[in-house]
């Protein structure tokens, strides 16, 4: 990855994107692959569909601009001092690459065990039945990994029976069998990053890169609609383990120098941030920390001071919509007066948040998403929220909308062809605008937004 200083303009974009062009001649038949660009990064994009099996096997049948780095780089990191290797996948977009990186290191060294674990790893690789997928791999850890990664050291260094590593998907006799999961480790049991390793040696010189640690796993609510982390609490259970022992652990990582912390929550309950707010105070720990919101009644205006003054900056939160009904269909359990006076406290509180939204919820109208759009851009003008992330709604596996999609006005469902690998489904029948449309006004709202907060920022 690159990192710009600034989002890309046009008139620097376009050139780049010609000359990239330009550049994947010279690798036919890899013309299909390009940069995807973002606001302030470069990321590979694959061919394959990663949801389905057929299409990553199908794309790792041709070699891949990444392929040449791997073939380069890997005989650079000192493989032979290794037992065993884990690749981790976050997001689905990363699955391709993960693929590729696992067969290039099976080349480099056939006999190293090799496993993959982390979200994507979990919730879709792990779905495919097919043998032939696992040939560039030895097995898959679903769920939390710190349990399954104990025991296959332990299995590894013994020559033990992988059967016996909870949690493992891997091949037995030419078919995928599943070992079932053991219980999570307690979060305040888990090491910190510090303890097991040198982060530092991770990143480049001066980057700043936020620590991610939990103070509490899943949410509490878990009612909402369109949301599947209740359907996949068999894989990242409810916790919220005791405070002071997760408290001691930020102090911990404050002392030994850490600047900035990021709180990565599923939902951060208020009352417990005011509580972690005043314990930092009340031992003068200097730290910058962020975090995830559901917005709350509780959020006074000085609650917003109290974290502001702790060293909370930027929170993020799922607003979702700006339209009571279909904040009701969907059973966010928020409504716009809430809202209104959650963002206004929390603006005064020196702590403007970041939106993440969604266009095309089931029934939602053109009529309905622009109005939405209208007061989210008077809430950025204003600068009660700092940024808005849009995103065209898909139905989540395992969310109610995918279980009971009539409830919330579906009338039928089109899943890809082959895409077995637990997708999003975006392809759907509904009284509300056309899906297409919505996919439009996703980019027309996101790049409108862009401008506000700019025209923000220049008047400030």
């Amino acid at each position: 990855h690159q990192q710009p200083s600034a989002p890309l303009s046009p008139k620097i974009k376009v050139p780049i994107d010609a000359a990239w062009a330009l550049l994947a001649l010279a690798f036919a038949p890899w013309e299909g692959e390009a940069p995807l660009w973002a606001s302030h990064s470069i990321q590979y994009q694959g061919r394959a569909d990663p949801y389905s099996t057929q299409s990553l096997l199908g794309a790792l049948e041709t070699r891949s601009l990444l392929d040449l780095f791997y073939e380069d780089f890997l005989p650079t990191c000192g493989l032979g001092a290794f037992g065993y290797a884990g690749v981790s996948i976050p997001f689905a977009s990363q699955v391709e690459p993960a693929l590729r990186l696992a067969r290039a290191l099976k080349a480099l060294r056939p006999e190293l065990p090799l496993f993959l674990g982390g979200p994507s790893a979990s919730m879709q690789l792990a779905e495919s039945r097919s043998a032939s997928l696992h040939r560039f791999f030895d097995g898959i850890v679903v769920g939390p990994g710190e349990r399954p990664t104990e025991a296959l050291a332990l299995c590894l260094e013994s020559g033990g029976d992988l059967s016996r590593v909870p949690g493992l998907v891997h091949v037995v006799d030419g078919k995928v069998e599943r070992v079932p999961q053991a219980s999570p480790v307690p979060l305040e049991e888990i090491p910190l990053p510090e303890e097991v390793f040198d982060r530092s040696a991770y990143l480049a010189d001066g980057m700043v890169e936020p620590l991610r640690i939990r103070l509490s796993q899943a949410c509490t609510w878990g009612r909402c609609a369109f949301c599947n982390i209740t359907g996949h609490r068999h894989l990242f259970p409810l916790q919220r383990p005791a405070e002071e022992a997760m408290f001691s652990r930020v102090e911990a990582l404050a002392r030994r120098g850490e600047k900035v912390v990021y709180l990565a929550d599923d939902e951060a309950d208020p009352e417990m941030l005011e509580r972690f707010s005043r314990w930092l105070l009340e031992r003068e720990i200097r730290i910058y920390w962020t975090t995830n919101l559901r917005f709350s009644p509780k959020m006074t205006l000085e609650w917003a001071r109290t974290l502001f003054r702790a060293g909370c900056r930027g929170p993020a939160v799922g607003v979702e919509v700006l339209d009571d009904r279909l904040l009701a269909l969907m059973r966010k359990g928020t409504d716009l007066e809430l809202i209104d006076r959650c963002l206004e406290n929390l603006a005064w509180g020196s702590l403007p948040v970041m939106a993440y939204m969604i266009v095309g919820l089931p029934t939602e109208t053109e009529e309905e998403a622009r109005a939405s759009f209208e007061l989210l851009r008077g809430y950025v003008l204003e600068g009660k929220i700092d940024r808005a992330i849009y995103s065209l709604y898909g139905i989540s596996p395992r969310s109610p909308v995918q279980r009971f999609p009539a409830r919330y006005g579906i009338t039928a469902v089109h899943p890809r062809p082959g895409a077995d690998l637990s997708p999003h489904c975006f392809d759907f029948d509904h009284a509300g605008m056309d899906r297409r449309r919505a996919a439009g006004l996703v980019a027309e709202f996101s790049a409108a937004i862009d401008e506000a907060r700019r025209s923000r920022v220049g008047t400030a």
